[in-house]
């Protein structure tokens, strides 16, 4: 992948414009078998397939995989003696008990209810209904946000990856088209992507979250001395502390206060380049240091979500939560009502594996499994760097009161199957540079499959221990984390290490 265009000034942060282009690219020259004259003869990669059911094959041999034509319907099933699962861990929809679409028709709420992964696809109408009275949709259609026909529409722009890009070259012009906000619920890097693309096209927006993803800025671009070197690891603690620099750091009382003094300085380093007042909820911000919620603006821009919520552009209404609908309202925590034209559920996801695996094949897969507080607790940590952690979050847990969660080695491969080579799974690991993280991945699975000769543990018990031990880890050093409810994202957590 090439640098973006415009790195020198923003810092190498890169777009998600950026890495569409990117696949799309990869797709046409990897995927996409073309002949000796160029043109196209065989497509490795089958659109409008919708996978339904793995299993293992007959007799316990290979893989069967049940799969849906989205177009005809229809369904069939595939055998392959391997599988790569890459189903990622956002793209499963999570709404908050009472917040979901069938709940607003319910109590009456007439403007369009999405979750933000299917807010792009109906962004006209939740521009629409910013714009317009509730009376002019039509809620008898299955979608809650078709208008009424000859409703009219103010003007709006259908979104897509190029134009999202490019938001450096909106109109920032005052708002003053809104009749009525737009409510997103949530405060992570889809809250805040979203409601920076609807105040950026005059939508009054307000968020309504618990506490903001941090964001990353700076005055100006980071040197490649800090972006591409150890620099930032080395004050971010890992399961083994290797150098006398990071054993200094993490594990002498002077090493931790230098530790927390400089992630302290980078958070207000990020406040600073937007002048941030102290009272402002734009610093109601997820931890930089306890917590894997962080995302990179890159240099001060305008048309960002601190930029444009520090003009007032972007509500922010923190800390609270949406507690219910009421009637073409909702209701806060705060106790606050607020008229909404619509609500966007920026709620996170549940795991991608449990529609299509059974929770006893994703068992005797090995993909989760049940652990005991005692198994956990049998590896600790004494990092005098880790002191004073936050509240752990919430775990998932059997009938039997052990913990559900990913039995991934390294987030790779199930470990009670790591001799069998033939089961895989990229794209479960948590990293600040994902692309990296997953084709080192993409090829490490690739040696695995081919029965290449790799260090691995020497059996699916010290594989276990191995994968157990990571988790325990991970509890540790990032007690918040949503690692326990939906390994599918984050089976493993590399962040800046």
């Amino acid at each position: 992948m090439p640098p973006p265009s415009d790195a020198a000034s923003t810092g190498g942060r890169l777009s998600g414009g950026d890495i569409s282009r990117y696949m799309e690219e990869f797709y046409r020259k990897c995927l996409l078998q073309q002949d000796e004259d160029d043109n196209p003869r065989q497509n490795l990669v089958r659109f409008n397939t919708e996978v339904i059911r793995v299993r293992r094959g007959p007799n316990e041999q290979g893989w069967s995989v049940l799969v849906k034509d989205t177009i005809s319907t229809k369904t069939e099933t595939l055998r392959f003696p391997r599988i790569v699962l890459c189903t990622g861990g956002c793209n499963v929809p999570k709404f908050p008990e009472g917040l979901d679409p069938e709940s607003a028709v319910t109590t009456g709420f007439r403007g369009p209810v999405v979750h933000s992964s299917q807010a792009w696809a109906n962004m006209d109408s939740i521009i629409a209904s910013a714009r317009t009275s509730p009376d002019d949709f039509d809620h008898s259609a299955p979608e809650s946000s078709v208008r009424k026909a000859g409703t009219p529409i103010s003007s709006t722009t259908q979104l897509n990856a190029t134009k999202h890009d490019g938001l450096a070259s909106k109109d920032l012009s005052p708002r003053g088209q809104s009749t009525r906000t737009v409510v997103v619920v949530g405060g992570g890097k889809s809250a805040q992507d979203i409601a920076t693309y609807l105040a950026i096209q005059n939508v009054d927006v307000t968020v309504v979250c618990n506490e903001l993803d941090l964001f990353l800025a700076s005055p100006k671009p980071l040197s490649v001395a800090v972006r591409q070197s150890r620099f930032l690891s080395v004050f971010w603690p890992t399961i083994e502390l290797k150098t006398r620099l990071e054993k200094f750091l993490h594990g002498t009382w002077l090493g931790s206060r230098i530790v927390k003094w400089f992630w302290s300085r980078v958070e207000e380093r990020s406040f600073r380049t937007y002048s941030i007042p102290k009272d402002s909820p734009l610093r109601n911000t997820a931890s930089l240091f306890w917590d894997t919620r962080t995302g990179d603006d890159g240099v001060r821009r305008n048309d960002s979500f601190p930029g444009l919520a520090s003009e007032g552009k972007i509500r922010i209404i923190s800390p609270a939560y949406v507690t219910a609908f009421d009637g073409d309202s909702v209701r806060l925590s705060t106790g606050e009502r607020i008229e909404a034209a619509s609500v966007i559920a920026a709620t996170g996801f549940t795991s991608s594996w449990d529609g299509i695996f059974e929770e006893k094949d994703a068992l005797d897969i090995g993909l989760t499994h049940a652990i005991s507080s005692e198994a956990l607790e049998q590896y600790t940590w004494n990092y005098k760097s880790l002191s004073d952690p936050p509240k752990p979050g919430p775990s998932k847990t059997n009938s039997g009161g052990h913990v559900l969660a990913s039995g991934l080695y390294k987030g790779l491969v199930p470990a009670k199957r790591i001799k069998m080579r033939d089961f895989a799974v990229n794209g479960a690991i948590y990293s600040v540079n994902s692309g990296y993280v997953f084709e080192v991945c993409a090829h490490w699975i690739s040696a695995y499959f081919l029965g290449e000769k790799m260090r691995l543990p020497t059996s699916s018990k010290d594989a276990s221990e191995h994968t157990v031990r990571q988790l325990a880890w991970m509890k540790r050093r990032y007690p918040r984390s949503s690692t326990w409810m939906n390994p599918s994202h984050a089976s493993a957590i590399t962040s800046f290490s």
